[in-house]
C-alpha cells in the first residue's frame, strides 16, 4: 500500500482558490466495466459525476494488474467527485480554497496487485 499526501499552502496575502482534476489513466486497454467510481460501474456516455461520501474509493480491474485508490482525507470524501471517461478515473475538484497562512495535506491510498505504469496523475490549477 502506498500512502500519498500532497499539501497546498497559501503563501499569499490573499485567500486562494485553487481547481484540480487528478486523472488516474491506465496503460493498458480496459473495457469499459473494468473502471468503477465509487464501488459503480457509470458508462463513460454518462459523464455525470458520483459522489465519493459513502464509498470514497476508484478502481481498475485489469487480469495482470489492478490499482484501488482510496480518498482518505475528509476533503476528498466531501468536495470532491468521482468521474470517469473511457480510459481514466478522474477525482474532481471545484471548491478547494485557502486563507492567506493556511495549509492543508490531502492523503489518499493506493492498493495495487502490480505496479506497472497504470498511474499518471495531472492538475491544473485556476
Amino acid at each position: 500500500m502506498l500512502d500519498v499526501r500532497e499539501t497546498y499552502t497559501n503563501a499569499s496575502g490573499e485567500d486562494q482558490a485553487i481547481a484540480f482534476d487528478q486523472i488516474i489513466r491506465s496503460e493498458f486497454p480496459l473495457e469499459p466495466q473494468q473502471i468503477l467510481c465509487a464501488g459503480v460501474f457509470k458508462s463513460p456516455a454518462e459523464n455525470s459525476p458520483v459522489s465519493p461520501q459513502s464509498n470514497s474509493t476508484l478502481f481498475f480491474a485489469h487480469p495482470t494488474a489492478s490499482l484501488g485508490v482510496v480518498l482518505e482525507d475528509d476533503f476528498y470524501r466531501l468536495q470532491t467527485s468521482l468521474k470517469r471517461d473511457e480510459s481514466c478515473g478522474i477525482v474532481e475538484n471545484r471548491s478547494f480554497g485557502l486563507a492567506p497562512g493556511q495549509s492543508h495535506t490531502l492523503t489518499e491510498k493506493e492498493t495495487k496487485k502490480t505496479w506497472i505504469a497504470l498511474q499518471q496523475k495531472t492538475r491544473s490549477s485556476v
